[in-house]
């Protein structure tokens, strides 16, 4: 777990040196985001832990029992170990909405309560932006995933990735215990 926490620090130091400054951005933070960075990050990974409970859920798996993430009472443990591979792309996504110039900073609201967030207007946006992206994630490179084909692509293109994670967790698990 040190590793991981090390690891994430120097990603978003990073991110904190490279990104405009003018968004705010020192490092992570949530609950509440305290700057835009932070507001699209955690609406990003929100969204992406809601995909891959649904798929846990599709394959009668307890989202709850979890590898990298010790289990506790209310945690998803498992669909949050699902994220740890899906995060890069994640970001990835995030930062092309700030490369597009897609939002800017008066699309956000900051309060002591809510913390930062998006507008009812931005997050319209978001949210289609987000529907594209999620159509277009590569498929998990596994033999029992077909790669679509151009024309059926859809919305469910980051769940069929997802299926083919969980098939690969699920089959290793005889040699994990």
């Amino acid at each position: 777990m040190l590793i991981q926490w090390n690891a994430s620090s120097a990603w978003f130091a990073f991110l904190a040196d490279v990104l405009p400054k003018k968004w705010g951005f020192n490092g992570r933070n949530r609950r509440p985001p305290r700057d835009p960075i932070n507001a699209l990050l955690s609406l990003t990974y929100m969204l992406t832990l809601s995909e891959c409970r649904l798929v846990l859920n599709e394959r009668g798996l307890d989202p709850c029992i979890g590898f990298l993430h010790p289990p506790l009472p209310g945690r998803e443990s498992f669909a949050i170990d699902l994220i740890e591979p899906l995060r890069p792309a994640a970001d990835a996504f995030m930062i092309s909405l700030l490369h597009d110039g897609m939002f800017n900073e008066n699309e956000f609201s900051t309060s002591q309560a809510h913390g930062c967030r998006l507008n009812r207007t931005a997050r319209g946006k978001y949210y289609a932006c987000w529907a594209d992206w999620r159509s277009q994630w590569p498929v998990w490179q596994d033999d029992s995933v077909e790669q679509p084909d151009d024309d059926e692509i859809n919305e469910k293109h980051l769940r069929t990735c997802l299926r083919g994670l969980i098939d690969q967790v699920v089959a290793g698990w005889p040699t994990c215990l």
